[in-house]
């Protein structure tokens, strides 16, 4: 080998020590942006995504306070009566006080909002139906006074 070629493959091995730091520095940032990502949409979704309205009902959902689940979807249903997301949530409410015919309604009306939401609706109308009926053949106190239901936005 040459001088020249001696320059020349000490010129390409310097191309590819810098291609491949290049490459390390790319990789890396890429890892770094991936755990940053996690960490924002999986592990802080209280400081990045629930925030207002959304932090309201997802603490209430957590403490199982569905009176007030209910009432904030109620409450926000009178602007935007067409919103399946909410709708759901306040089906789900009515699903843990126990009401069983309005949840029923509620996910038939989501059905008429979305049809695409058959798969989601389905099961939990046939889960609600099952209990009204269970409810029909033995009637017991359901623990919930009608003076204190709020009616559902229709």
């Amino acid at each position: 080998m040459n001088e020249d070629q001696t320059r020349q493959l000490l010129k390409y091995v310097q191309i590819m020590k810098n291609c491949m730091v290049t490459v390390t520095i790319c990789a890396l940032l890429l890892i770094v942006y991936d755990g940053f990502n996690f960490y924002k949409y999986n592990l802080a979704k209280d400081d990045f995504r629930q925030t207002g309205f959304n932090k309201e009902l997802y603490r209430a959902g957590q403490k199982g306070d569905y009176g007030e689940m209910k009432r904030l979807c109620i409450e926000k249903l009178k602007a935007e009566p067409r919103n399946t997301m909410l709708l759901s949530f306040l089906a789900e409410a009515q699903f843990n006080l126990r009401e069983w015919q309005e949840c029923i309604d509620t996910w038939n009306r989501v059905l008429d909002i979305s049809p695409s939401m058959k798969t989601r609706a389905d099961p939990c109308i046939e889960r609600a139906e099952a209990k009204l009926e269970a409810e029909r053949i033995n009637p017991q106190t359901t623990g919930s006074d009608s003076a204190n239901r709020v009616d559902a936005v229709r």
